[in-house]
């Protein structure tokens, strides 16, 4: 698989929350066993070897996808969202570990589905204008529910605002759809903090593979497409 060079984010952001989730998935024929997919699933999760050493894994918390999950049921612009995750949840998938530097933080969920025609009709599910919009919904949710959930913090916040855009990201495999952009929270002392969050998905064949970051520096910027390639290049390989 060729390496590309992708510009994720145009300027870095200072994080102070935890991790947005993620998705992914690979191609692999039609034929293939359930237990094979599963294999070849595994096989594209990030894995504590893809990262420089500082980074730590943590168990990805299932608790928190089922909070997402009640959240997005209280918004209307997340029925196509809603229905893909449902769809995902039925084919063969596995998650990765949370993995974390500071603030920063990286996942993965890779998904291999019975057929290509599957895969690539997610795909178009997700390049969808109202799952953008869902997206700036639910992320304004979960964050507002996150920081406010501290009495504490709640009482320094006057504001939190998402603004997430569709990325202009180079094509890998068959495709790619990203959506980037920063979380801004208004203190009630007029100051700000930005927390810089994304979502890429990547189809090769049968398999659309997701990642969820927040980061926080520049360096983990240039790490995103090394990570990206690595656990699309496995994943190809694992369903050839």
């Amino acid at each position: 698989m060729t390496r590309r060079c992708i510009a994720w984010f145009g300027a870095c952001a200072f994080v102070i929350t935890g991790a947005v989730g993620a998705l992914t998935a690979v191609a692999t024929p039609a034929s293939a066993s359930k237990a094979t997919d599963l294999q070849a699933a595994n096989a594209g999760l990030l894995e504590t070897a893809d990262f420089p050493q500082g980074w730590t894994s943590t168990p990805r918390d299932a608790s928190t996808d089922a909070d997402t999950e009640k959240l997005a049921k209280t918004i209307p612009a997340c029925a196509e969202y809603r229905a893909l995750r449902a769809t995902t949840e039925k084919e063969t998938h596995a998650k990765s570990p949370d993995f974390s530097l500071g603030n920063s933080q990286i996942d993965n969920t890779v998904t291999v589905f019975a057929t290509e025609k599957g895969a690539t009709a997610a795909m178009k599910v997700f390049d969808r204008p109202s799952v953008v919009k869902c997206i700036n919904l639910l992320f304004t949710k979960v964050f507002t529910t996150s920081l406010k959930s501290d009495p504490k913090t709640a009482s320094q916040i006057s504001s939190i605002k998402v603004k997430v855009t569709p990325a202009n990201v180079e094509t890998i495999a068959d495709a790619t759809t990203a959506y980037e952009g920063t979380v801004t929270i208004t203190l009630k002392d007029d100051t700000t903090e930005s927390i810089g969050v994304g979502i890429a998905a990547v189809q090769t064949g049968r398999g659309i593979d997701v990642f969820s970051y927040v980061v926080d520096t520049t360096t983990v910027l240039q790490l995103l497409p090394t990570l990206v390639d690595d656990s699309v290049e496995r994943l190809t390989d694992a369903l050839a």
